[in-house]
């Protein structure tokens, strides 16, 4: 047989403007994803998403993609629900954490990272997920941004806390 077999995937690329546009019509309002999403190669045919309902206007939808009905990717995505009774949806692009600080928040959710407390730092580039810790410098909630020391830099990083004890960063 063969020593090396090369595998090849087709498709294309899933873009944040398709994603959000295809949970807008799953959960039938306004979607705007707060980080950008994993790169995903979905094949030719027909998109459509399946999520749970969420219990706030901020919070991490588990998302499973379906092409022409069939599963392709499941994964975890940090959204904005709005609750607009208009037909004009917000724009869409894609979000980086140093653009989510003017996104409110919501009072009563509870603060997942708290000062000084340590934290699991995570990056994604592509199908790269590289996780290091660091020490929070200011308390968080869902979805907020969040400065974060690290041991290798004198000067902070700033991400968005994604779960307990965690903040996602855009690269480091």
């Amino acid at each position: 047989g063969a020593k090396q077999v090369l595998v090849t995937r087709t498709g294309r690329n899933l873009t944040a403007t398709e994603l959000e546009t295809a949970l807008q019509k799953a959960l039938n309002a306004p979607v705007k994803l707060l980080l950008p999403p994993p790169n995903i190669v979905v094949p030719e045919g027909e998109l459509t998403v399946q999520t749970e309902k969420p219990t706030s206007s901020r919070t991490v939808l588990p998302v499973t993609l379906l092409v022409n009905g069939q599963p392709i990717a499941t994964l975890k995505l940090l959204a904005q629900l709005s609750a607009l009774t208009n037909t004009d949806a917000p724009s869409l692009d894609n979000s980086s954490p140093s653009r989510l600080a003017h996104l409110p928040t919501c009072p009563s959710a509870p603060i997942l990272v708290r000062r000084r407390q340590m934290v699991r730092l995570r990056a994604q580039a592509n199908s790269v997920i590289v996780t290091a810790q660091g020490m929070a410098l200011q308390d968080g909630k869902l979805g907020d941004e969040v400065m974060v020391a690290v041991p290798w830099s004198k000067a902070p990083l700033k991400g968005v806390v994604t779960g307990e004890k965690e903040v996602t960063v855009s690269a480091w």
